[in-house]
């Protein structure tokens, strides 16, 4: 931060009454460098002159006891404006009716298809039936805690957890201890047994479970979970957000009793619950048509949703006496960051055909 910036952000912040705290670094070449923070002393770590992950309650820049507070953590629509609803519009129209030629365009990834494959083989012979809604699914998994969680509260049901990075699965033991031998999948050794780790693409995932294949069933989830993805807060990455990618009528398509998205910036739960409702208009006026060997059906996977799409998030609060379900989580607690969940429960009385 250059010297004149800096001082007039602190007389800035001295007029507003807030507390102000100042680093300065030196380099072997170039000018020296200030960092300005405010907020309660606590948060500030003087050794290292940056911000600890601790709660920068802004209760007193004018918010009422009913605001959420911020920390250091907080993405909300003042500081990242939610996108333009005709360009959500666009987007779901645009993935709605050319979905059948992104599934015959993209490859699907070489190593998820030989995961996905071990898996629906050992699964076929082991859980019989698991394709019809047996299973549930935790997308994003990172290092496991998620789904084992899931699987203490879904002890009946397969649990499959799905991540990309290597790394973060290897952190847990039993993944990390077992996987040198070519087997993308582990169940966990403390007695969940159906609990299962895979590394894969989530979008080639969610492709070889939701279409129908020659000589394979569609999957039919019991329960969808995407507990706080990458929200991409930027607006020119919006499109790497779920709710914008091409895969997303798979998502609604792979059903479940309840699909549920959390994240701590609640505009996030709102865009997706809003691509529910728009992909369920869409759907009605311009259906999706099958492809080639008869894939995909002609149906409208977002209609028994849109009721709870338009219910919007709620925020959790600690007390409800939750379990962190992830380490995102527990870090967000445990900083007093505003966590929030859209829980989309299917709704048989919905409109599921969409078709005249």
């Amino acid at each position: 931060m250059r010297f004149a910036t800096a001082v007039n952000m602190i007389a800035l912040f001295l007029a507003s009454g807030r507390e102000v705290f100042i680093g300065a670094t030196t380099h072997s070449r170039g000018p020296i460098s200030f960092a300005c923070f405010t907020g309660p002393r606590d948060a500030v770590d003087t050794r290292r002159d940056r911000l600890r992950p601790a709660p920068l309650h802004a209760q007193s820049d004018g918010l009422t006891s009913d605001d959420p507070p911020r920390t250091i953590y907080t993405l909300d629509d003042a500081s990242f404006p939610p996108p333009d609803p005709a360009l959500l519009a666009t987007v779901v129209r645009r993935h709605i009716r050319g979905l059948p030629t992104y599934l015959r365009q993209r490859p699907v990834s070489a190593h998820t298809a030989d995961a996905y494959r071990r898996l629906a083989c050992f699964l076929d012979t082991s859980r019989p039936g698991w394709r019809d809604g047996g299973m549930v699914l935790d997308a994003g998994c990172g290092t496991g805690r998620s789904s084992r969680l899931l699987g203490e509260k879904y002890p009946d049901k397969i649990v499959v957890g799905v991540d990309r990075s290597i790394s973060r699965l290897r952190r847990d033991g039993e993944y990390r201890r077992d996987a040198d031998d070519g087997t993308p999948l582990r169940p966990y050794g403390d007695g969940s047994d159906n609990v299962f780790l895979l590394r894969a693409d989530l979008e080639d995932f969610y492709r070889l479970a939701a279409t129908e294949l020659p000589d394979d069933g569609p999957v039919r989830l019991h329960a969808h979970y995407l507990l706080y993805p990458n929200p991409y807060p930027k607006p020119r990455r919006h499109k790497n957000r779920w709710h914008f990618h091409p895969v997303f009528p798979l998502i609604l398509a792979l059903g479940g009793e309840k699909i549920v998205v959390r994240s701590n910036w609640r505009g996030y739960c709102e865009q997706f619950g809003d691509c529910v409702i728009l992909a369920s208009t869409l759907a009605r006026v311009s259906p999706i048509r099958s492809v080639d060997d008869g894939v995909l059906r002609e149906e409208n996977w977002a209609a028994p949703y849109e009721s709870s799409a338009r219910i919007g998030p709620r925020r959790l609060h600690p007390e409800d006496g939750k379990a962190a379900m992830t380490n995102f989580e527990k870090k967000f607690i445990d900083c007093g960051e505003p966590i929030y969940e859209l829980e989309l429960e299917r709704c048989e009385r919905e409109e599921i055909g969409g078709l005249a």
